[in-house]
């Protein structure tokens, strides 16, 4: 039997990095190894960050590209997780029907349980924000406000990257006067 097999796909900030690690390690808990590309992946997990419009649109993207991986392994999980899951996640939702899970910053420790309850249920959609039905099927629902804990952690580390990266250009260029 071969091994289930993930991919993450990382957007964003230092915070969504930790995140990743995160991801993957209840994923090698649940026994999957990482793929060596997304395209066979058993289980993408599209790990986002809506601070910058650059990296928004990429993501979109990379979402729709999916689609047609997700045609050529039928059984593919594909997982948007971090601030736009959360805060876009209705729309991501009805423009891309290959998402199958939608984690919020909330629930990155609990991902591991998601997935299992994502599997055991075979086509549940969790969501992090309002409830969702497709073909008949029950949806778990986890409500979280946009500014959790892990959100404006987020926020906070960007915020303190750019003026750190705003204070070096200003000294530079003082220095160089």
């Amino acid at each position: 039997m071969t091994a289930k097999t993930y991919a993450i796909l990382n957007y964003g900030c230092q915070m969504n990095e930790s995140d990743a690690e995160h991801y993957a390690g209840q994923l090698q808990e649940l026994g999957y190894k990482a793929a060596e590309n997304f395209h066979a992946a058993d289980v993408v997990v599209v790990n986002t960050c809506c601070v910058r419009e650059s990296a928004e649109k990429r993501i979109l993207g990379k979402i729709g590209e999916l689609k047609g991986v997700k045609a050529n392994h039928p059984g593919q999980i594909v997982c948007v997780a971090g601030c736009m899951a959360q805060k876009d996640g209705e729309k991501l939702i009805k423009k891309h029907p290959q998402i199958d899970l939608l984690i919020g910053t909330a629930h990155v420790n609990g991902f591991k349980e998601i997935l299992a309850e994502y599997l055991s249920e075979k086509g549940e959609r969790v969501y992090n924000s309002l409830e969702v039905k497709k073909a008949n099927l029950r949806v778990s629902v986890f409500v979280k406000a946009v500014f959790q804990p892990g959100f404006l952690l987020c926020m906070a580390a960007i915020i303190f990257v750019h003026i750190a990266l705003f204070l070096m250009y200003v000294g530079v260029n003082a220095a160089a006067v």
